[in-house]
């Protein structure tokens, strides 16, 4: 239950610092930039935390909750960079590749698919 837990935990944290660092009074980018300093921020962390937890053998709870919770309600982006970084630092370059492609095609794909089908059984 404890992984669970560490999870939830993280990620209403993740999800609350995302809200609030949109919705900051004198950040006044448009929200794409905002949505940019937040995943280029999420980026960061996770790889600082990624060579921290390996370093120092940090307890699985601890990645439970600053990687999977905090940082997955953060930004889904940090998440995707971390395994594009583990496939490149396993040599793994062609499957890196593949999957960046794969990821930003299949999402951008899926997104338009349900945005216009949805439109088109709305109206």
């Amino acid at each position: 239950m404890a992984p669970w837990l560490c999870v939830a935990a993280g990620g209403a944290l993740g999800a609350l610092s995302r809200f609030s660092i949109g919705n900051l009074p004198y950040v006044t980018a448009s929200p794409h930039l905002k949505t940019l300093l937040i995943n280029v921020i999420g980026c960061m962390l996770i790889g600082i935390s990624w060579a921290v937890f390996e370093t120092w053998q940090v307890s699985r709870l601890w990645y439970n909750f600053v990687i999977a919770g905090f940082l997955g309600g953060f930004t889904t982006y940090s998440s995707f960079s971390l395994e594009t970084m583990r496939l490149l630092s396993d040599g793994r370059v062609i499957e890196s590749m593949v999957y960046v492609m794969f990821t930003v095609i299949g999402c951008l794909t899926a997104c338009a698919i349900g945005l216009f089908a949805t439109k088109y059984f709305i109206n």
